[in-house]
């Protein structure tokens, strides 16, 4: 009825309404009230009378639902193009994506290429991660178009229950070191592993170092002044009754391969754990001192690395800022940044290849915050 077709019979239909209510006033007045000896003319009028003012509620209908639609429509276009517009880049992004990404493919080249043995060869693996690191902060520090924060970067190591148990001198860097392997929480039966973080494979995307030229300036691989070793367990078993019994971020992606985890705010890590988590008190308290102790963790967001052939994860990236809401605090964010990481994690993924980090990892906790490299190493034997 809202078509031109229904629209042109509504017109007609109210014309020969009107015509007949002046032809035969005196037949339609004579039927005020209805009998039923109405006559042949009154009857006809007060019909098609009745049936216009129907045809008319009808249309009525069609137009508003019509209406209803094309606002429906009109307000989903709007939200598409709103999420379009909340994830491009901000200015000059796509030309430092290039810079860094020719920079971290220069320096992890390098690094490889140092063949086996040569003194120093750990020294430059590790500046290469932390190049890669270092882009995937500044990166995330322009995708959020934060101009004023210091953002993060780290990778977490993972170490096998067996291969702990098997190397005295590893366990005891690892295990006994441990904030959050306590006896009383965790028994090593119900481990497969740790991740753990050397301040080696730290870094931070420095106020004002954010704009790099490849062609003039090296990329700042300082480690994070900030970070302290940390190890974090991984549970054979990553969830129980669709609750989560690992840690978020790096735990969580490394156990269930999930291409990225985020934290928005750790502040709310308790609500976080009372919604998701199959945590106790305790543990929960040890985290949020945690979070409490180390301020410039205000949200993050973790990555798995994975072995160029496939397979399980071999470690984990996170990215973190001391503001909430990293990458935008939206989905489309979290959803767009990811791809647009992936080759820095896949050169972060070659590099893991060629370190030799069983029985050594001393040699990556002991490095000085802000230092450029690991503790010496000499030739192998």
């Amino acid at each position: 009825m809202a078509a031109p077709l229904g629209s042109t019979i509504l017109t007609l239909m109210t014309i020969i309404a009107g015509l007949m209510g002046t032809l035969f006033q005196p037949e339609i007045k004579g039927s005020i009230p209805f009998t039923w000896g109405l006559t042949l003319a009154g009857f006809g009028f007060w019909a098609l009378a009745t049936i216009t003012g129907l045809a008319y509620f009808f249309r009525q209908e069609a137009v508003a639902k019509t209406r209803s639609e094309l606002t429906q429509n009109l307000e989903q276009r709007i939200g598409q193009v709103q999420r379009v517009l909340r994830t491009i880049p901000p200015e000059n992004f796509l030309d430092q994506y290039a810079a860094f990404h020719l920079a971290a493919d220069i320096a992890t080249q390098a690094a490889i290429e140092i063949p086996k043995g040569t003194a120093g060869r750990d020294a430059e693996l590790g500046k290469a991660v932390r190049c890669c690191l270092t882009a995937l902060a500044v990166l995330a520090k322009q995708f959020d178009g934060d101009r004023e924060q210091a953002y993060a970067a780290n990778m977490m190591v993972f170490y096998s229950r067996e291969s702990l148990e098997a190397n005295d001198s590893l366990r005891e860097a690892v295990i006994d070191k441990a904030e959050f392997l306590k006896p009383e929480l965790w028994g090593m039966e119900a481990l497969a592993g740790v991740l753990h973080l050397a301040p080696a494979f730290s870094t931070t995307a420095v106020i004002g170092k954010e704009e790099l030229q490849p062609e003039t300036d090296v990329v700042d691989t300082a480690c994070d002044p900030l970070i302290e070793p940390l190890t974090l367990p991984v549970l054979k078993s990553p969830e129980s009754a669709e609750r989560r019994r690992v840690l978020p971020g790096a735990p969580w992606v490394f156990s269930t391969g999930a291409p990225q985890d985020v934290i928005e705010d750790t502040q709310q890590f308790s609500a976080w754990c009372n919604k998701h988590a199959d945590f106790d008190q305790q543990y929960i308290n040890l985290i949020e001192g945690y979070f409490a102790r180390n301020t410039q963790i205000r949200s993050f967001v973790s990555m798995p690395i994975i072995p160029m052939t496939g397979g399980t994860p071999v470690a984990a990236v996170s990215v973190h800022s001391a503001n909430p809401g990293l990458l935008r605090g939206d989905a489309d964010g979290r959803r767009l940044f990811r791809p647009m990481v992936a080759p820095f994690l896949n050169k972060i993924a070659r590099l893991y290849q060629h370190l030799e980090l069983g029985g050594t990892l001393e040699r990556y906790d002991q490095i000085a915050p802000g230092d450029t490299g690991v503790a010496p190493s000499g030739p192998a034997d």
